[in-house]
């Protein structure tokens, strides 16, 4: 029997079959099996949906949570903050509403990539740290917390990255 045809198809996935190595003579009833398809699929997405991703979700914490007060819940946090008197926490909220509005106009502008996902970890680690040593008991799912911060970080460390090889 002899090696399957190599071919191509014109498909934007499927770009070549390429007979696998085998020993010679052996065309058994399976020998069709040993054919490596390679895939030309790149599943990342461009990297401005990435910094829309990012930044959307600072523009939406700063802006709707904080600077316009949309999310009680994000006062009640804040008000278990035993040193800080009320009009302190609405000002606490806005100034830092504006920082994570910042951030979101940062990643989008792709400026300095790498400051900027580092920015945004600092922050977070900060956020997460104080929140869980000062306002556990405000906080209804901690691990939820960290977990949905974590994979906001590694996002925004992936688009850090891609922007760094683009700029390359």
């Amino acid at each position: 029997m002899a090696a399957v045809p190599a071919f191509v198809h014109q498909g934007p996935r499927l770009t070549a079959v390429k007979p696998l190595p085998h020993a010679a003579g052996d065309d058994g009833p399976h020998a069709h099996a040993r054919t490596r398809m390679s895939f030309d699929f790149n599943p990342m997405p461009p990297v401005w949906l990435l910094q829309v991703a990012v930044a959307g979700v600072w523009l939406y914490e700063g802006l709707w949570c904080k600077v316009l007060g949309r999310s009680a819940h994000e006062f009640e946090v804040v008000s278990e903050v035993r040193f800080l008197r009320p009009w302190m926490v609405s000002a606490y909220l806005r100034v830092l509403g504006v920082d994570e509005c910042a951030l979101g106009v940062w990643v989008l502008g792709g400026w300095m990539p790498q400051w900027a996902a580092l920015a945004q970890t600092v922050l977070l680690v900060a956020l997460n740290t104080a929140g869980l040593t000062l306002a556990r008991s405000k906080i209804p799912d901690p691990a939820g917390m960290v977990f949905k911060n974590f994979a906001l970080l590694v996002l925004a460390w992936v688009c850090a990255a891609m922007l760094v090889r683009e700029a390359a």
